[in-house]
């Protein structure tokens, strides 16, 4: 049987996107019967959930793809990544709809942790539409137990739910394997896109309170330039939501401050890298920084793990099923300043703490969260 991926590839290098190219190259080296087809317009993660003519033309030739496959009776199963925006889901709802009248296996796989707020947030009729659509699912993917309890529990709580772990290409990289901490002066690193929603903006205020404390500190920043994107409101809890709509033109004026200035700070902004910068990156680092709003599992944080750093991210998405407190590194609460500013402070002054975290999440990645893994736990999935 050939199973249809219809799904996010690079670029841009976000996680879904990596993630299922993984998936393909796995599967394409084992001799898997695939049909690729991308789904994903943007080439840019600040371009994703803009509607354009040129967008939508793309997008209406990849669909009339799509039909020409789902017409042979051999191509009996879909494999998507399905988006928890407006634009993507109806992209997603187009699609599904088509498969499921041509009675396709429909496999959806949730790479984001904000599907339930997506549902939450929306209004009776689109919620009429997410439930028709990811209700004809036959199976969806999530990252982690967490999610696995709470990404459909309202939109469709009937939808049989199966983990896949997020894996990353370890041969890829790179790795240093005996860290030393005991050091003058420590590098904490930002792997992203540089937004309000990934909590670059909070990073921001928190390492220049550091710096101004008289604490001897770098920074490596990399991921797309900051651009402004009222639309990133989506991702956030009513509160913030408003905040962020009044500033997010300052917000974002200062987060390209910051990185325009940054050699004044300390600090090396390598822009946007491939796996072999990543290592050159990861490697002149010492603490991995994620203070995110949103996240499903997040591949740049598996990645700084691969490489032996510590990790500082807030309690969103499965990020808590895998961050395990003083093995890992810190799970703190989304928006908590302070607590990022005293978490850093602590493993900057526990330097035997940080080697044993180093050697854990080494070993943590190459047992369980490897792409050979991933992509067999995948595989037993759609063929179940």
């Amino acid at each position: 049987e050939n199973i249809i991926f219809f799904t996010q590839l690079p670029p841009p290098y976000a996680g879904p996107e990596i993630m299922t190219q993984g998936f393909i190259d796995y599967f394409k080296k084992n001799n898997f019967n695939l049909i690729v087809i991308k789904s994903n317009i943007q080439s840019s993660n600040f371009q994703k959930g803009k509607i354009s003519l040129k967008g939508i033309l793309k997008f209406l030739l990849r669909y009339i793809k799509l039909l020409t496959k789902l017409i042979n009776k051999n191509n009996s199963k879909i494999y998507l990544t399905i988006a928890c925006g407006k634009v993507g889901f109806l992209r997603d709802f187009i699609v599904i709809m088509t498969a499921s009248l041509f009675r396709k296996k429909i496999y959806i796989h949730l790479h984001g942790g904000n599907f339930d707020n997506f549902y939450q947030n929306s209004g009776k009729i689109f919620k009429k539409l997410i439930k028709t659509a990811w209700g004809k699912a036959n199976c969806a993917i999530v990252l982690s137990e967490t999610l696995k309890s709470s990404q459909l529990i309202n939109a469709a709580p009937e939808v049989h739910l199966e983990i896949v772990n997020n894996g990353i290409k370890i041969n890829n990289f790179k790795i240093n394997k005996s860290r030393k901490y005991n050091k003058s002066e420590y590098t904490i690193c930002f792997l992203g896109t540089l937004c309000f929603t990934k909590g670059f903006y909070d990073l921001i205020e928190v390492y220049k309170k550091l710096r101004n404390d008289n604490i001897n500190l770098k920074i490596n920043i990399a991921g797309e330039y900051p651009v402004s994107k009222p639309q990133l409101s989506e991702f956030l809890s009513d509160a913030l939501k408003s905040y962020y709509m009044i500033h997010y033109k300052e917000i974002t004026e200062e987060m390209q401050k910051f990185i325009d200035n940054i050699k004044n700070y300390n600090g090396k902004y390598w822009g946007v890298i491939n796996d072999e910068k990543k290592s050159e990156f990861f490697n002149d680092s010492d603490i991995f920084i994620l203070p995110s709003y949103m996240e499903g599992v997040s591949i740049s944080m598996l990645e700084a793990m691969a490489h032996g750093l510590p990790i500082i991210t807030t309690n969103v998405g499965g990020h808590k099923d895998i961050i395990k407190v003083s093995e890992n590194g810190f799970v703190i609460e989304k928006g908590d300043k302070n607590a990022l500013y005293e978490k850093i402070k602590y493993l900057l002054q526990n330097p035997e703490l940080c080697e044993k975290m180093s050697y854990n999440n080494i070993k943590k990645i190459e047992e369980e969260f490897n792409i050979e893994k991933s992509a067999e736990m995948l595989y037993k999935t759609l063929n179940q």
